[in-house]
């Protein structure tokens, strides 16, 4: 005879029962340490990740660096060009002016002694003046060496040389020199000395004089 498990409610139902059976749960630890591992690992893969995200960053940041510093130096160097063409704007046409300069220069050397033009020649030294005025505001300045001074080339330019007494000095003024703030337009023409040794003869002969 089958036998059924059965319980009979208050009300006449038949309700099937059912036996609860309690055991340990299997491979509960097991799976404890293969999800340490997995986070273990997971961890070591986002710290390897970081660190090359951290090595680009560096990376991306020094040629950022490099870039902004090549961008300023070139800045700074159209700055000074800038600088340099307003402080010199007046080169060229003062490089035009310079023959004219010279030319009034020699003129007023001889000029002639005549009253009946002194006027006139008087009025030519005002305009000579004025337009030096305008000169000397843009930094024209003359290269004007006396005889005995110390012979420089980066201003003077030597069209002969004479003997003398001690080396490299003026001993003649050909043309005057002009110079535009610190820029060279024309070199001063001068003559320059050349120390000469005494023979042992000519050494007699002054001391016998």
């Amino acid at each position: 005879m089958e036998e059924r498990n059965k319980e009979e409610s208050p009300l006449g139902e038949v309700k099937e029962g059912t036996q609860k059976v309690e055991g340990k749960p299997e491979g509960k630890n097991g799976e404890k340490t293969s999800k340490e591992d997995a986070d273990k690992k997971n961890v070591e893969m986002l710290k390897e990740q970081l660190s090359q995200l951290r090595d680009e960053k560096d990376k991306w940041m020094n040629k950022y660096y490099q870039e902004l510093a090549d961008v300023q130096n070139l800045r700074k160097e159209i700055q000074r060009d800038n600088q340099s063409l307003l402080e010199y704007r007046a080169m060229p046409f003062i490089e035009k002016l310079v023959p004219f300069l010279n030319s009034m220069d020699m003129a007023f050397k001889s000029e002639p002694k005549d009253p009946a033009v002194k006027s006139w020649i008087d009025g030519i030294h005002m305009s000579y003046k004025q337009l030096w005025q305008v000169m000397a505001e843009e930094g024209l300045t003359e290269i004007d060496p006396k005889v005995g001074d110390e012979f420089d080339p980066a201003w003077m330019q030597s069209m002969q040389t004479v003997d003398g007494e001690k080396d490299d000095a003026v001993a003649q003024v050909f043309m005057k020199g002009y110079k535009l703030k610190n820029r060279l337009v024309s070199p001063a023409m001068v003559v320059v000395t050349k120390k000469v040794e005494k023979k042992p003869e000519d050494e007699k002969k002054d001391g016998t004089k």
